[in-house]
């Protein structure tokens, strides 16, 4: 996702992130005070410096500066996915920029065009609930060791399709699903949609049926089912194939 909003270098182990937007700036204050847990004293770098007072003639914001090891890109990407439920539509953009923009960053892969809430919610949700295969028990579940940047192009657009085919399909239904919808750890509206369409064509424990969706929730559930299960696994190029 090219923007001028944020920009990212690699300077050794860590990234150097800044940004004169202030719905950027308060992406990364609000999720390092409230994310993660992680006390101002303790990692006092995570929020960041003022590196850039703006002309006073010609107005403008401060200029951010983050310097942050891949530990906490990671942590971060992955809280991003859930959103905020009581962020405005700006802070929301604002959040989809900073999540792109980072993964990118470590990847080194563009975003795919159209990869929206919903679609991104979706495929967390497959790589949590998935396991590797990587022994007799069954292994580690794949988002320990591999993110959405590490699916197949071709099983991306896949996903991206079927996604968007059945937004467009059960649009009614899920515009009212996200009004009915009760924010869960830190999920909203079209993130917990993508999430259970995941969780219910999967034949998980959880799903549409179960969020006090009532009728919205048995359509969707049934809208599920026919969407379909896939069978997820990693190829022997190291991606992610089966969407």
């Amino acid at each position: 996702m090219a923007t001028t909003r944020l920009t990212i270098k690699r300077e050794d182990d860590k990234f150097i992130i800044t940004s004169n937007d202030d719905h950027i700036k308060q992406v990364f204050f609000s999720w390092a005070s409230f994310g993660t847990g992680l006390g101002i004293d303790e990692y006092p770098e995570f929020y960041g410096q003022s590196i850039e007072k703006p002309n006073r003639m010609s107005g403008g914001h401060d200029r951010w500066q983050w310097s942050l090891d891949e530990r906490l890109m990671r942590k971060m990407i992955k809280n991003l996915t859930n959103g905020d439920p009581s962020a405005d539509d700006n802070e929301k953009k604002a959040s989809s920029v900073v999540f792109y923009e980072l993964s990118a960053a470590l990847t080194d892969k563009e975003t795919p065009d159209g990869l929206d809430e919903f679609t991104t919610a979706y495929l967390v949700a497959a790589l949590w609930s998935t396991n590797d295969n990587s022994d007799e028990s069954g292994g580690q579940p794949l988002d320990l060791n591999y993110d959405i940047w590490d699916i197949a192009p071709e099983a991306m657009r896949s996903a991206m399709e079927s996604c968007a085919e059945f937004q467009e399909q059960h649009k009614e239904l899920l515009a009212t699903a996200y009004e009915l919808y009760t924010p869960r750890d830190g999920y909203h509206g079209p993130a917990l949609a993508g999430h259970d369409l995941w969780l219910t064509a999967a034949g998980h424990g959880a799903g549409y049926w179960d969020r006090g969706l009532g009728d919205v929730g048995k359509a969707l559930t049934d809208a599920a089912r026919k969407f379909g299960e896939c069978y997820i696994e990693v190829g022997d190029d190291g991606l992610i194939y089966g969407f």
